[in-house]
């Protein structure tokens, strides 16, 4: 579908549109990534470039795009329309003071960054974390207009993925202590008992693709009949260690596949 290497993020819902993120999109911007929406007749829609990127979804629809822009100097979560346009910061995040300020002195504010924005299959709500690279973070959701954003749950160490099982009900996302399953009400917060990370759910939420040791792996929800998929070595090789999510991230596609897991 396209000449130049990629790394799929989503799709939209009649699996007709799929975004892609890429090194170096427009030559302008060495080591950042740019942001593509591929469609089903070969065409191609850049939504953004030269950005320092931190995760990103498209719409089930296909009429829109989110993403995490982490040092633009607005850091935040962005939207633009899946055809191009000028992005519009969706949210941003309230500074955080240092939870540790030297002795005798007022605490630094720290601007919080955002990861792995997705949004759910109605598209009527925006699951992402917000914090500070390996401390800090928060697993939210907010209305896919910006607004109401509640905390479900606080995790320290690094952010290893995020995805909307396809109930909308439940999110699984991963950490330095591997992946975890908890409802969109703050309930039944669970830790699937294999190592690993940045999962995905499949479309009818019994099975979770992710990537284990640069590997992919497939493993039922509850974290059994765990299969290693390929051991080639994932992602792009060149791409800074920071990108590791957007490079790994798998989407599925929504239409039914011969040969699919049972």
């Amino acid at each position: 579908m396209a000449d130049e290497p990629g790394q799929p993020l989503g799709w939209s819902s009649d699996g007709t549109k799929l975004l892609i993120a890429r090194v170096d999109i427009d030559g302008t911007a060495e080591g950042r990534l740019g942001l593509a929406v591929l469609n089903a007749d070969g065409t191609e829609s850049r939504v953004a470039s030269g950005t320092t990127y931190l995760g990103g979804s498209i719409s089930p629809d296909g009429s829109q795009v989110i993403y995490s822009d982490a040092f633009s100097g607005k850091p935040g979560i962005y939207t633009v329309g899946a055809d191009g346009g000028t992005p519009r910061l969706l949210h941003r995040p309230e500074p955080r003071p240092d939870p540790e300020p030297a002795p005798g002195q007022e605490p630094a504010m720290f601007d919080r960054e955002t990861y792995y924005p997705v949004f759910s299959p109605d598209g009527s709500q925006i699951a992402y974390f917000d914090g500070h690279g390996d401390w800090g973070h928060r697993l939210r959701v907010m209305n896919a207009d910006g607004t109401g954003s509640r905390t479900l749950y606080e995790s320290e160490g690094h952010i290893n993925g995020l995805a909307w099982a396809a109930d909308g009900q439940r999110l699984i996302f991963g950490n330095d202590d591997g992946m975890w399953r908890i409802g969109i009400d703050g309930s039944g917060f669970t830790r699937m008992d294999v190592p690993g990370g940045f999962p995905d759910w499949s479309a009818d939420g019994s099975w979770v693709l992710y990537v284990r040791a640069r590997s992919l792996y497939l493993a039922r929800a509850d974290g059994t009949q765990a299969t290693e998929l390929s051991n080639a070595p994932l992602g792009w090789g060149y791409a800074p260690p920071a990108f590791l999510g957007a490079r790994w991230s798998r989407g599925w596609n929504p239409l039914p596949l011969e040969g699919g897991a049972e």
